[in-house]
């Protein structure tokens, strides 16, 4: 017995190149929308590199927790990918990185 091939369905492990070529860019965006995975990248925020910011500075983890009071456990959770700084603290991280004399600064009277 012979299976028919329904033409509209590309076989198994195929694409059907022209039925996607036909799809417009709204079909195509509605499509990704959909799928459970999406993630839109327009939306995501870029993290500071802790790892990089303290480099550049010359701190060790432990220096860079003192000096900017934030706990050592956190910052080796960032390096390490374990967690991401939320939004309140990805903004201190980027102020640090851009003027950490400031910040020291102010921080001298905590």
């Amino acid at each position: 017995m012979r299976k028919r091939i329904d033409p509209k369905k590309a076989p198994k492990g195929r694409s059907d190149w022209a039925r996607i070529r036909a799809k417009t860019d709204e079909e195509i965006e509605a499509g990704a929308r959909s799928d459970p995975d999406f993630v839109d990248v327009t939306e995501l925020e870029r993290v500071p590199n802790v790892f990089l910011i303290r480099r550049r500075l010359h701190l060790t983890q432990e220096a860079f927790a003192d000096r900017f009071g934030i706990p050592v456990t956190t910052i080796r959770d960032w390096e390490q990918g374990r967690s991401r700084p939320e939004k309140g603290m990805r903004s201190y991280l980027r102020v640090i990185e851009r003027i950490p004399d400031r910040v020291e600064e102010a921080l001298q009277g905590r």
